[in-house]
């Protein structure tokens, strides 16, 4: 089929040969085959031999038609290319961005980082921060494993807060971050406490409940109430009802409000507040990463 093509294109040009070159039909021919020709280089632009413009163009193409996966591979070409700093530095928040939308956490907190490491003086540092918290937060564990993630993200919350003379935007949504990861901390520090009491290791419990106590000081609402209540079951499990009634009565007379709760869930489906500071020509993401998340303990 290849070769009839290729024949009738050599028979065509051999006719044409022998009008006159200014003849209706050979211009007609040859602008319809300049333009074959260009359209065949176009079909054959790919991503590895796009310029800069060409890259940026098309990533703009994808965002509109909402194909994010592919716009942050032409985002990644184009920090490959540039050596210009104010493009580097768009581009490095554009990519964690969609990464962000897409559920990459990981991805997205390392870009997030890396801006605010090499951009510190840029109007947009405080939503690379508060969007970095954000990623480390929805990667936490549930309280029966290991809480590292937990405790990273409740020192970029303090190291965040440090600043609110600056930081000011994104305030009261890191203070409730903050809050929560505090809260889901102390519930995995008196899981453990609750493991040794179930054994019947009661010094250990206790040795646990006394570190608790002093780190969690002020942090948690209604921490004394909660570990009076948690003495008292462990007392009772283990067989001393005296202690398990001492703890009860203490518990009933000083804090005759306090409800106990079933289970504590860690909600990682905060809003996402919408950025409203500086102009930045990026995607803003209104709502949580799309990723399932599931920690009931």
């Amino acid at each position: 089929m290849k070769t009839t093509i290729q024949y009738v294109k050599i028979i065509a040009l051999v006719l044409l040969s022998t009008l006159p070159t200014n003849s209706f039909a050979a211009k007609r021919f040859h602008k319809n085959r300049k333009n074959h020709q260009k359209t065949e280089r176009v079909a054959k632009k790919t991503i590895k031999n796009m310029s800069y413009e060409e890259l940026e163009a098309t990533k703009n193409s994808l965002l509109v038609a909402g194909d994010k996966e592919r716009a942050a591979k032409y985002l990644q070409k184009m920090r490959a290319l540039t050596t210009d700093g104010h493009q580097m530095a768009h581009i490095m928040l554009d990519l964690a961005d969609i990464y962000f939308e897409l559920g990459k956490l990981e991805k997205a907190e390392v870009l997030y980082q890396e801006y605010v490491r090499l951009y510190l003086g840029s109007p947009h540092v405080e939503y690379a921060c508060y969007r970095a918290i954000l990623c480390s937060f929805y990667n936490i564990l549930d309280a029966d494993r290991d809480q590292g993630k937990t405790k990273s993200t409740i020192a970029s919350c303090e190291q965040f807060l440090a600043r609110s003379s600056v930081f000011r935007e994104f305030k009261k949504e890191v203070e409730d971050l903050l809050a929560r990861c505090q809260e889901h901390l102390f519930a995995s520090e008196l899981r453990i406490a609750r493991h040794y009491a179930g054994q019947g290791k009661m010094g250990a419990a206790q040795h646990r409940l006394a570190i608790v106590e002093k780190d969690f000081d002020g942090k948690i609402p209604q921490m004394k109430p909660k570990l009076l209540l948690a003495e008292s079951e462990w007392a009772r499990w283990n067989g001393d009802l005296l202690t398990a009634q001492e703890k009860a009565t203490e518990l009933a007379q000083n804090f005759p409000d306090f409800k106990a709760e079933k289970s504590f869930k860690l909600s990682r489906n905060v809003p996402v507040k919408p950025y409203s500071g500086a102009t930045k020509n990026t995607i803003i993401a209104g709502a949580t990463p799309k990723r399932d998340f599931v920690a009931t303990f």
